[in-house]
């Protein structure tokens, strides 16, 4: 049964579980090296996906975690055996540790693929949960296939739990009014590979219409801060709840609550509408 209520980022438990994750980061591997550096700002995040999962999966229950670094995976196996995980990325790897508690000698494969374009290497209906988190506003090319593939593991009773930067939050905003490009990381790569790092951000009415036309009918969404708020995020956020009703009648675009935080969350489940290959809110006509 899907939680009735979202663990707050500022809770007691997320704080504890945010010195959890940095433990399992210690040691001199590069990849442990990698992690600690990529906690240093986003720990608040991680720690919240990862007690999101622990208190959205039932026993017996299988996940699926796309884009993953293995970190949440890690943590929920040495608290939990009773849960199947599975990770998959585009770099692939794998993440272990070995200490007190249930389930201490945990390790978590990462299966690689090219997420964009690759078949996952799994099942039919095979999983209860799938995680997609700050991972869709990498894709180069087309969000598509990575969300038919969802769709195609998810169980018919499943649900998918995505996050991703909003890139018309209050932080945003700021942004664009000191001149700015509005997106969380609009810079190159420094491996040329991968171009842009965030080749797009997203609205939530963007999201929204992505996911559902792709057989994914988002059931729950909603904006959230995983930082302090500044004084000026707090008017920026007031300007948006007076400016976007007016925006959205002077497009003829129907009336949403405004979501102002740095980061869109949404859940999703299967559904058998019709789908709609392109979406007019993100592809051309």
């Amino acid at each position: 049964m899907p939680p009735a209520i979202l663990p707050h980022p500022s809770s007691a438990a997320v704080r504890e579980t945010e010195r959890e994750l940095l433990e399992l980061c210690q040691g001199d591997e590069p990849g442990r090296v990698f992690l600690r550096g990529y906690l240093a700002h986003a720990s608040r995040r991680l720690a919240w996906n990862a007690r999101l999962v622990d208190q959205w999966l039932a026993p017996g229950s299988r996940w699926l975690d796309i884009g993953s670094f293995g970190l949440e995976a890690l943590w929920l196996l040495r608290r939990r055996t009773d849960v199947e995980v599975r990770a998959i990325s585009y770099e692939g790897g794998e993440l272990s540790t070995a200490g007190p508690g249930p389930g201490a000698m945990a390790r978590v494969g990462i299966d690689r693929a090219d997420v964009e374009h690759d078949v996952f290497p799994y099942a039919n209906e095979s999983f209860d949960l799938v995680t997609c988190f700050e991972c869709i506003e990498h894709l180069r090319a087309t969000p598509r296939p990575l969300l038919d593939q969802i769709r195609r593991v998810l169980r018919p009773t499943g649900h998918l739990l995505l996050t991703t930067p909003n890139v018309v939050g209050s932080r945003a905003l700021l942004r664009l009014l000191a001149g700015k490009h509005p997106q969380e990381n609009p810079r190159y790569h420094r491996d040329p590979r991968y171009g842009v790092v965030h080749p797009k951000e997203y609205t939530l009415r963007e999201l929204v219409a992505l996911l559902e036309s792709r057989g994914l009918g988002v059931t729950r969404s909603t904006s959230l801060y995983f930082r302090r708020r500044s004084p000026f995020d707090v008017l920026a956020a007031a300007m948006a709840w007076v400016t976007r009703p007016l925006g959205s009648l002077a497009l003829g675009l129907p009336l949403q609550r405004p979501a102002v935080g740095d980061n869109l969350f949404v859940v999703a489940e299967r559904h058998q509408r019709p789908l709609e290959d392109w979406p007019a809110l993100v592809f051309e006509p």
